[in-house]
């Protein structure tokens, strides 16, 4: 418990002051003269001078003016003095020291922002959906090219040479996105005081490059492979979650971050939530999607439908096993997002309406989903219930007619 009794601090009741508090408890010795100057012992012996007060938010802060010794009694004093003067016009002590202690290099302003988009939050428990991307950006890309170099210095020349970079790299997809995450560091930079409003955006002047969308899914020549390579996965986890993004058409961030208690047995429901954009869905689960969950294992102590290796984490990462299964499969070039555009194709191919395929894919717009279909009029769960007709059909080596 802290010392709360005001006393004269003077030089020869410091010399002899031991610390008496308990537990490690704070242990200060409030000043009669300044409200809210004192002097904090420490356990250790160790003994500085401290100033208490309230910001314009009212919020209780707490600054360390300096250890006795370096400071004297009237040198403190008159520091508090000086500082209490500022918080009156406004002025936060704590705030300013906080702004002055932060680094300027662009590997601070990263990790500041990486955990800014990891850290949960009422409406985005897990962290924002784009998490796994941005620090996979930032520790193999930002960090790596300019993490040693300060936030000052870096140009729309740098930005525009990374973003070439990637560009030949990627097809201009990654160029853009490591572009957007630059742009989107800089401005948190601003709001936080990393960056001095005077120094410029390094995107500034660094087009987005036109990208053309991706058309690839799993053809019906390739479907019966790939699925018996799902089936082959010694991992039930990711063996089941793998079907799941074949039979539900959601992201990959969407299924991962899956919890028990937002299952809804009874009502063959899936509630997901922080979803690419920005709103919560409620998945319907055609039987064949409710089938492959009743065969997954809960896992004791572990919220979420798809654990990972770290204890009561949930799965992170699918690439290697994504990768051997296309090995087995002999199948190239499909990415797990690819998955989502399968379902699409499919339904479209049975004639299920663009409103319908949007819904499915919880898409934000009917523009983004006009690549899928033109016509059909039934329910979600109708359309995924063909959906998954279809694909148990091509599993047990039917053969299923286009468009039927």
């Amino acid at each position: 418990m802290e010392i709360m009794a005001k006393t004269h601090l003077t030089k020869r009741a410091i010399d002899a002051a031991t610390y008496e508090g308990k537990d490690n408890s704070r242990d200060v010795r409030w000043d009669d003269e300044i409200a809210g100057f004192g002097l904090r012992v420490y356990p250790s012996g160790k003994k500085a001078f401290v100033l208490k007060y309230r910001d314009g938010q009212g919020t209780q802060c707490m600054l360390t003016i300096g250890d006795y010794g370096v400071f004297t009694l009237d040198g403190a004093r008159a520091f508090a003095r000086e500082k209490l003067v500022e918080v009156a016009k406004g002025t936060s002590p704590v705030e300013v020291r906080k702004e002055l202690l932060r680094g300027d290099t662009v590997a601070d302003l990263a990790m500041a922002f990486l955990a800014h988009v990891k850290a949960p939050t009422p409406t985005k428990p897990n962290g924002q959906a784009s998490a796994y991307d941005t620090e996979r950006r930032v520790m193999k890309v930002l960090i790596p090219a300019w993490g040693t170099r300060k936030l000052v210095t870096i140009t729309n020349d740098d930005m525009a040479a990374m973003k070439a970079t990637y560009d030949v790299r990627k097809k201009f997809t990654e160029g853009n996105r490591v572009r957007a995450l630059v742009s989107a560091m800089w401005n948190y930079g601003y709001i936080h005081k990393y960056v001095p409003p005077s120094a410029p955006n390094p995107v500034v002047g660094v087009a987005m490059t036109q990208e053309v969308s991706r058309d690839r899914y799993v053809t019906p020549e390739e479907l019966p492979r790939l699925m018996q390579a799902i089936e082959n996965c010694p991992n039930i986890y990711i063996r089941a979650i793998i079907w799941l993004y074949l039979l539900t058409a959601n992201r990959k961030s969407e299924l991962m971050t899956a919890k028990w208690e937002h299952f809804d047995e009874l009502d063959a429901t899936l509630m997901v939530f922080d979803t690419k954009n920005g709103t919560n869905q409620l998945v319907q689960l055609s039987t064949h999607a409710m089938a492959v969950i009743k065969q997954v294992p809960r896992m004791v102590g572990n919220p979420y439908m798809f654990p990972g290796a770290k204890e009561g984490k949930h799965l992170v990462n699918l690439y290697k096993s994504w990768a051997n299964v296309l090995r087995e499969a002999k199948v190239s070039g499909v990415r797990i997002h690819d998955l989502r555009r399968t379902v699409g194709s499919y339904m479209a191919q049975a004639g299920v309406s663009i409103q319908l395929i949007g819904k499915v894919l919880n898409h934000k717009t009917m523009k983004t989903t006009a690549v899928y279909a033109r016509h059909a009029q039934q329910d979600v769960r109708d359309a995924l219930e063909q959906h998954g007709d279809r694909v148990s059909a091509i599993r047990r080596g039917g053969r299923t007619a286009r468009g039927s």
